[in-house]
């Protein structure tokens, strides 16, 4: 009965060992192919403390962009009333301003309106991210900018590693 149960035991270890393994072996891919797409962030090392965060957003799915000095990065979602907007972003040096828009069309041409909660003057750091939830509260279909503002920097491009999720009203949590 001992020998039994001894035996029973060696073969879970065993099959948790290669669950571990092919878990590592797993993690090691995910790391090769994100260090691929992204070997700006992945190669030799760096003196920037925050570089290690930033690896860690990339390989949790996030995507990477460079906003060019005096630049900045629009993102757009078309949305509905009652879709909600979730979003998470890093950023790996200095600092960003960003602004969640409504793009309305009008005589003469679009224009943005920045949402109320959602927009601000003041720079994000990079010592932390940054999460947002929005419920689209409009009584038509209307374009959502997520945007990345570098414009106030002549000298420094930023980078920024973000996480955009889309869940349309009456669905799931499954999202773009």
């Amino acid at each position: 009965m001992l020998k039994q149960k001894l035996h029973i035991m060696k073969d879970r270890i065993a099959s948790n060992e290669t669950v571990s393994s092919t878990l590592t072996e797993l993690k090691n891919a995910l790391r090769d192919k994100i260090s691929l797409r992204y070997p700006q962030y992945f190669r030799g090392t760096t003196s920037n403390p925050n570089l290690q965060e930033f690896q860690k957003m990339l390989l949790k799915g996030f995507e990477a962009v460079e906003v060019g000095c005096g630049q900045a990065f629009k993102l757009p979602f078309r949305v509905s009333n009652g879709d909600t907007l979730m979003y998470e972003f890093f950023i790996l040096s200095y600092d960003l301003t960003f602004r969640l828009a409504r793009r309305v069309m009008a005589n003469g041409g679009a224009f943005e309106i920045n949402v109320r909660g959602h927009s601000s003057d003041t720079r994000h750091s990079a010592r932390k991210s940054v999460r947002g939830v929005h419920v689209v509260n409009d009584d038509e279909d209307s374009t959502y900018l997520f945007v990345f503002d570098n414009t106030y920097s002549w000298f420094r491009s930023k980078h920024v590693a973000y996480r955009i999720s889309h869940h349309k009203a009456g669905e799931g949590k499954s999202g773009d």
